[in-house]
């Protein structure tokens, strides 16, 4: 039977404070079929850096898609929502 994948939706802006723990508690679970979304609304720091460096980029289970800013948190949060295709979003 195939597992449902979840589509997880990730609104960033000078996050790199947070990312690598979020990120690494995202590798440890035990469920794996997933899929994060990272909407990056134009961070000044070194947040998408730090996901291109991460792991789960490499994995192919992350997805970067960045924005030169502007946007707003709920806009940019709404902006992730578009990503998502599964059944299931976190």
């Amino acid at each position: 039977m195939l597992e449902d994948r979840i589509d997880i939706a990730l609104a960033t802006y000078n996050g790199e404070k947070y990312i690598t723990e979020l990120l690494d508690s995202l590798d440890q679970q035990t469920y794996q079929n997933f899929i994060v979304h990272v909407c990056d609304d134009g961070s000044k720091d070194q947040t998408i850096a730090i996901c291109e460096a991460h792991s789960l980029f490499k994995k192919g289970k992350l997805e970067i898609h960045e924005k030169t800013g502007g946007n707003g948190a709920s806009r940019n949060f709404i902006r992730t929502l578009s990503y998502c295709q599964n059944s299931y979003i976190a």
